[in-house]
């Protein structure tokens, strides 16, 4: 997978980095309420795989770079967490090519999991998000890490 998202400290990411493990994302955006509930239900299943093959990978759609910095700031706001890697679409926004391929609904929050191979073992837009959907998520991020 070639697509490549900017960190925190303007780094270059991409997906084959973390080839043989699981990678679960995240997509949202500032302001986006149902993505915040989506980021506390996260932080108690990444406690779920701590030393495990599990990246989780916040993948923000903002355009502003400052603003995405704001949002994901240590104690500022819902979205920090010391198990995620954050990044962006370097403000490309929803016309990133793998926000439209990958979310060409647009619908936020959305999660992804990729499996150790770096295909996409789950792919859904999230409903209201609880501790229902927490279990739910744990069971297909153990499946997705035993699957061959």
């Amino acid at each position: 997978n070639q697509f490549q998202f900017t960190d925190m400290d303007g780094k270059k990411i991409s997906l084959v980095d973390f080839k043989g493990k699981v990678v679960l994302i995240d997509f949202w955006f500032t302001g986006c309420k149902g993505c915040i509930d989506v980021v506390e239900g996260l932080k108690t299943v990444e406690k779920s795989f701590t030393d495990k093959d599990v990246v989780f990978l916040s993948l923000s759609i903002d355009k502003d770079r400052a603003q995405w910095l704001q949002s994901i700031g240590e104690g500022k706001t819902y979205f920090t967490s010391h198990h995620t890697k954050y990044v962006y679409t370097s403000g490309t926004g929803t016309v990133n090519s793998f926000i439209k391929k990958y979310n060409p609904s647009n619908t936020y929050p959305q999660l992804m999991l990729l499996d150790r191979q770096g295909k996409v073992y789950i792919t859904e837009p999230v409903k209201p998000f609880g501790p229902e959907s927490e279990e739910k998520l744990i069971k297909q991020i153990e499946e997705a890490l035993n699957h061959q």
